[in-house]
């Protein structure tokens, strides 16, 4: 998984993080993602831009739910 922020002045890269056994779970995919929010502050997240895999979904899921 790759986490980056897009903004006005580019894009930046934060994350990647390789764990094939555990990274198939939404919850796993969350709680990586959410940390990050946390971490950048979640006023400053518009938005959080997935493919859709299934797991994926469940993330978008889960997230709308916090």
């Amino acid at each position: 998984m790759n986490l980056c922020v897009n903004c006005k002045q580019g894009t930046c890269f934060l994350s990647s993080k390789e764990d094939y056994e555990a990274s198939d779970t939404g919850v796993y995919i969350f709680e990586y993602v959410d940390k990050f929010i946390e971490d950048i502050g979640a006023q400053n997240v518009v938005q959080v831009v997935t493919d859709n895999a299934s797991n994926n979904m469940a993330v978008a899921a889960k997230d709308q739910e916090a």
